[in-house]
């Protein structure tokens, strides 16, 4: 799931995305990557999205806070609606409160729907993030 990759640096990051090209190779999805603008254009992130599954993703620990995540999720998001679906599905372990609370953050809710330890959470598509009214 996606709560399990722990990237701590680009390079890192860059063996596991190949790792993930290779996964790829043997299941229908799509691999999204995350790298620097500038230089060095070091791989950031990484994701895979299987139809409406965002199957695995991960950020480098240095990169996280910086939107990187909130990136791939959309990208996740684009691939999921070009594919068809109205909702984006992610699995979580239930301990993950950290985890959660991010995806919950991108507009996901819980479908209280489990797989072992797994809690599945849905983003409907496509999502507008709520219009916030000034105090």
């Amino acid at each position: 799931g996606v709560s399990t990759l722990d990237v701590a640096d680009a390079a890192e990051a860059k063996k596991a995305a190949q790792v993930l090209v290779d996964k790829r190779q043997k299941l229908s999805g799509t691999v999204l990557v995350a790298q620097r603008t500038a230089a060095p254009r070091d791989l950031v992130g990484f994701a895979l999205v299987s139809d409406d599954l965002l199957d695995t993703m991960a950020v480098a620990v240095p990169e996280r806070g910086r939107g990187v995540g909130a990136q791939l999720v959309d990208a996740a998001a684009d691939a999921s609606r070009r594919a068809g679906n109205s909702e984006l599905l992610v699995e979580v372990e239930s301990f993950n409160g950290k985890g959660r609370a991010f995806f919950e953050g991108q507009g996901f809710a819980s479908t209280g729907e489990k797989r072992g330890a797994l809690s599945i959470l849905a983003r409907p598509l496509p999502f507008r993030p709520p219009v916030l009214a000034a105090a």
